[in-house]
């Protein structure tokens, strides 16, 4: 593993530039370029490049000095195998999954929909999950592939939130599992796609689901 001063100093003295390097923890764009003038460059970079092997760090100075986008190839695969290893790594305890609350039975949910789009597909496991307070963002759902885990926000088990709504969180959760992410040439993470969004839409209330959600919004803050 890289100090940020070690790595710092290789992609400065490999691709002959002056580079102005930030650390990142971003879950979307991992690799950026900033800026770029004579002689010196400006980029992002996820904290996942402390970890990279020499081959992926001697492309990514190669870019940086030439622009050559054949030398990005070897960076995407690098921040798909990282990203894919790096998040779920923890294992599923049964006791840890709840998926009766007090209005909604995610595990129904979950086998309907697995019925009525997925073929019988997908994945198996749903959980709800608790989200400490914010007062600008809520997460309704997330899915973990490693574990194939469906987590929905606790929040959406209430009886002013209905069960169409309910039922889309699920769905667009479940679709990450049928239309996994993938990195960009830019090294940016592509996780809702055109293909997903298509696939999203095929959800008989999707239309109404949205419509909620944005009418709804006070009810989470």
């Amino acid at each position: 593993m890289y100090s940020f001063q070690e790595l710092h100093t290789f992609l400065s003295a490999s691709s002959r530039l002056s580079v102005d390097l930030i650390i990142n923890e971003n879950k979307r764009s991992l690799f950026t370029v900033l800026a770029k003038k004579h002689g010196g460059i400006r980029i992002s970079l996820h904290r996942m490049f402390l970890e990279a092997p020499l081959a992926v760090l001697e492309s990514l100075s190669r870019y940086l000095q030439t622009g050559n986008k054949n030398f990005l190839t070897a960076i995407s695969h690098f921040i798909d195998e990282k990203s894919y290893q790096r998040s779920y790594l923890q294992k599923v305890e049964a006791g840890a999954m709840h998926v009766i609350g007090d209005y909604y039975d995610l595990s129904a949910i979950l086998i309907r929909l697995q019925e009525e789009y997925f073929e019988n597909k997908g994945p198996n496991l749903i959980t709800w999950f608790g989200q400490k307070k914010t007062r600008s963002r809520i997460i309704f759902g997330e899915y973990q592939p490693l574990l194939q885990l469906v987590k929905i926000n606790k929040k959406l088990d209430h009886p002013s939130v209905p069960d169409y709504f309910v039922d889309y969180v699920v769905f667009h959760e479940m679709l990450h599992h049928m239309i996994p992410s993938s990195t960009l040439p830019s090294g940016r993470r592509s996780i809702h796609g055109p293909a997903f969004h298509k696939r999203e839409k095929s959800y008989s209330h999707y239309q109404k689901a949205i419509e909620w959600q944005k009418k709804h919004k006070h009810l989470f803050f």
